[in-house]
């Protein structure tokens, strides 16, 4: 969720690391097969395997860029 202050006049908008730390997370694995250019059953595998870090959020299995 990007959150900034309130911009005043003149002034640039200020993104909080919350914003850039969410565009860094991908989520779900057919998200993830296409970032890596692979099909979902390959990015599976490498991920159970541990070649590449995978995280769980709910059963929503998640990664970074």
């Amino acid at each position: 969720m990007a959150t900034t202050r309130p911009q005043q006049e003149g002034e640039a908008m200020v993104r909080t690391d919350d914003d850039l730390n969410a565009r860094d997370l991908l989520y779900g694995m057919p998200t993830i097969a296409a970032h890596l250019g692979l099909k979902v059953p390959q990015a599976r595998r490498l991920s159970d395997k541990g070649t590449f870090p995978t995280f769980k959020i709910g059963k929503l299995t998640c990664a970074r860029r």
